[in-house]
């Protein structure tokens, strides 16, 4: 927790021949034991990462199933409507404004 207070995203790496929204359920379930569906791509962007770029994409989950058990990667959740979600203190701009866009 290197931001305490702040909210973030589930995330991470899509593996070898993976689909992109393939990675971002499995992610999902990996970090906090859930099943989603992918409701909506909010956005794709390349970002600067070092000594190469990464490729980020951003999609909207549905909770399909499943009881809450987060990985070591976060500390806490909150389950919130759209008018709570622009309140909530976000651990970067860039998702500040990906909540702007859900």
């Amino acid at each position: 927790e290197d931001d305490p207070g702040c909210w973030d995203l589930a995330g991470g790496g899509i593996k070898f021949g993976e689909q992109p929204i393939t990675a971002a359920i499995r992610e999902t379930k990996e970090e906090a034991d859930i099943n989603i569906k992918i409701v909506k791509l909010l956005t794709i962007l390349a970002l600067p990462n070092r000594n190469k770029w990464s490729i980020e994409m951003v999609a909207l989950g549905k909770y399909v199933a499943g009881k809450i058990k987060l990985s070591r990667e976060h500390s806490n959740y909150k389950w919130v409507s759209k008018k709570e979600l622009r309140t909530i203190k976000p651990k970067s701009a860039y998702i500040k404004s990906l909540i702007k866009n859900i």
